[in-house]
């Protein structure tokens, strides 16, 4: 299970949105959960910016503390309050490191406001970088209630390969085992295409493979069942569904199956194969920008590469 969540905080309230999730993660697994927020250096005159900068201090601790203090009365097994200097995602990820923090839960966005892009520069460089699983809740202007987070029920993971997600799936096992959890795995299946005999001038035109599709699917649907069947051995599931789809366009394929309302938590790698789609601008953010759900990140890594 969990020891040690880290929340990082910037003093908005779409911030503490994040805490419902910590807070019931921590009274189920007894975690710690690190409150962090960076300082923020005052712009003004190089006379006057220490005593502004020990009093902009202080009211960030202070800020912390009040928030630690909600959710202990909420049920927190332990709350740490941390205030550090720097670049904030940089500043954040030092934080990740320096607590052995096995789980951070952050907010698609913070005090730039629901106006901004999908997802905020800590948002987007935590979920590219860490190394931790990164579980990206969702910032409203809804009121926050720190007591009656309902946990995660019904988890989609989305697999673009099945030994290089392995990691996805565990994490996901992690997280949905402590809501009793269902699980649908999918994979989005590129069509194989066979080459037309075309003229010399034409351009080189295509068709469907139909056999070799169908030996895709089938793979596929093999190296699903492996996954599936680790799980089991890991938890007990209340059950695991496999679902494939023959599609060219993975984001949208992804949207489609959490389209009917009964997924809460969508589990993807930061990374698909193609070692281009990283967050940005990859499947994930479309992914990320297109869905109002719950968003567990992780880290990619094959099981041979778990076994060291």
């Amino acid at each position: 299970m969990y020891s040690q969540i880290l929340v990082p905080l910037d003093g908005s309230a779409f911030a503490e949105h994040a805490l419902p999730a910590a807070i019931a993660i921590s009274r189920l697994t007894k975690a710690t959960i690190h409150l962090v927020r960076v300082h923020e250096q005052s712009a003004t005159r190089y006379a006057s910016r220490g005593r502004l900068d020990e009093l902009s201090r202080r009211q960030e601790l202070e800020y912390l503390h009040i928030v630690a203090a909600r959710a202990i009365a909420a049920g927190s097994n332990a709350v740490v309050t941390t205030v550090v200097d720097g670049w904030p995602p940089s500043a954040v990820e030092r934080e990740v490191a320096r607590t052995g923090a096995d789980l951070v839960v952050i907010t698609d966005r913070g005090h730039t406001g629901l106006a901004t892009r999908c997802l905020g520069a800590v948002s987007d460089t935590l979920v590219r970088q860490s190394h931790v699983p990164v579980l990206v809740m969702r910032a409203s202007e809804r009121a926050i209630d720190l007591e009656h987070c309902a946990l995660f029920h019904s988890v989609l993971v989305a697999i673009d390969d099945a030994d290089a997600d392995a990691r996805v799936v565990e994490d996901a096992v992690r997280l949905g085992s402590l809501g009793n959890a269902r699980y649908t795995l999918f994979q989005a299946v590129r069509p194989a295409l066979a080459p037309v005999q075309s003229f010399a001038y034409a351009a080189a035109a295509t068709t469907l493979d139909a056999g070799a599709t169908r030996a895709r699917v089938s793979t596929t649907r093999h190296e699903l069942a492996e996954l599936a069947s680790h799980m089991r051995d890991r938890a007990r599931p209340n059950g695991i569904d496999i679902e494939i789809t023959i599609d060219t366009h993975r984001a949208t394929s992804i949207l489609d199956a959490v389209g009917d309302g009964t997924v809460d938590l969508v589990a993807m790698s930061t990374r698909g194969s193609d070692a281009s789609c990283v967050i940005s601008g990859g499947v994930a953010e479309q992914v990320a920008c297109s869905t109002a759900l719950p968003i567990l990140m992780s880290p990619t890594f094959t099981r041979s590469q778990r076994a060291v």
